[in-house]
């Protein structure tokens, strides 16, 4: 008799799913969406953003959700190599909220001291609501009994 998938590689396959899901239709869209704003000439928000970081940024983060797309669903058939890469998404998450937090802190240095705290303060506690859940997944991720289930094997 075969033995059943443990609800948590369910859940944290079907959160990365969503989020993947989620991020590559919006990704898609603004890889769309703001040449074509450029090129009507209107100054959105947005657009400025995408002149400055570059549409660079923009498709490895395409790509990089593609693959967590593949890499989750696989997970639901139990292949290692798709716990290794989630488990490496997660800790990329990390690394680049601990890199937007120092940048944002430091852009803040120049506030008055009221609004600084203010948003140094919001930075933080934005920080914390997006760190804990992924820590948690990690957590889950790196388990045991995550590990034993999870079948070494090809593609």
């Amino acid at each position: 008799m075969e033995e059943k998938r443990p609800v948590s590689i369910s859940v944290v396959s079907w959160i990365f799913i969503i989020q993947s899901g989620l991020d590559i239709l919006l990704l898609s869209v603004a890889l769309i969406l703001v040449p074509m704003l450029k090129l009507m000439g209107l100054q959105v928000e947005v657009v400025f953003l995408f002149q400055n970081v570059g549409f660079l940024l923009g498709w490895a983060m395409l790509i990089l959700s593609i693959f967590v797309f593949i890499a989750a669903v696989r997970l639901l058939k139990l292949r290692a190599w798709a716990r290794t890469v989630l488990e490496t998404a997660c800790w990329l998450f990390l690394v680049y909220i601990a890199g937007w937090d120092i940048f944002m802190i430091f852009s803040f240095v120049s506030t008055p001291a009221t609004h600084r705290d203010m948003l140094i303060t919001t930075i933080i506690a934005a920080s914390i609501i997006s760190v804990v859940p992924v820590a948690l997944i990690i957590k889950i991720l790196r388990s045991k009994k995550f590990k034993e289930v999870i079948i070494v094997s090809k593609f």
